[in-house]
């Protein structure tokens, strides 16, 4: 045993095993059930997620979103990931959205997103490692993000239901420079990074 875990340490460490949840698309999603713990409305934020998707390819699907839509990850019908954050009086302050569209297949990618919107022009999206991206909407006002519940999957209400896979869903009120950050989530082989309790 001693053996191949120094094989494995070797060519880039031991491999960090990755649950997943697996969305059909019609008749399951989660429901936190309540606000996020120690969420605050803010103009920072960070998530990253790995996908893949299985189906309801040019059709709107969400991925994780608040009551009221005030903060939404969705699979658009241009098949593009779209954030988008509104604030407390319903008015968007937040659209980035990546370039490449994501359809039907047996690939998984990683999604990584941060932003300060005190700073004009300061976010970043990195798909697979790889910094891309168009902006709609940036304004330094807060998002709000203490709704009062959150879902994977599908819109609080449970419609427009994911069709694919998710894991390792992160989020956070924080800022992240681009630069070396998007290593803490994804390895440089392209694999997912054990975050512990970070």
């Amino acid at each position: 045993m001693a053996a191949i875990q120094q094989a494995l340490m070797a060519v880039g460490g031991i491999p960090y095993a990755v649950d997943a949840a697996d969305f059909d698309g019609t008749n399951d999603y989660l429901l936190r059930g309540a606000g996020l713990t120690g969420a605050a409305d803010s103009k920072v934020g960070t998530i990253s997620f790995w996908f893949r998707m299985d189906g309801g390819d040019g059709s709107q699907l969400a991925i994780f979103e608040s009551t009221l839509d005030r903060f939404t990850v969705d699979r658009e019908g241009t098949n593009a990931i779209r954030v988008i954050g509104l604030d407390g009086g319903g008015t968007e302050r937040l659209n980035i959205a990546t370039t490449s569209a994501f359809t039907t297949s047996a690939t998984w990618h990683h999604f990584w997103a941060t932003w300060d919107l005190s700073v004009a022009d300061t976010w970043y999206i990195y798909i697979d490692g790889s910094s891309q991206g168009v902006k709609t909407t940036f304004a330094n006002v807060d998002v709000d993000f203490t709704s009062t519940d959150w879902a994977v999957g599908a819109k609080t209400d449970g419609t427009i239901k994911f069709n694919g896979c998710l894991a390792e869903l992160w989020f956070a009120n924080v800022y992240m420079s681009a630069v070396g950050a998007v290593e803490l989530f994804r390895t440089v082989r392209g694999k997912p990074v054990d975050l512990g309790t970070t």
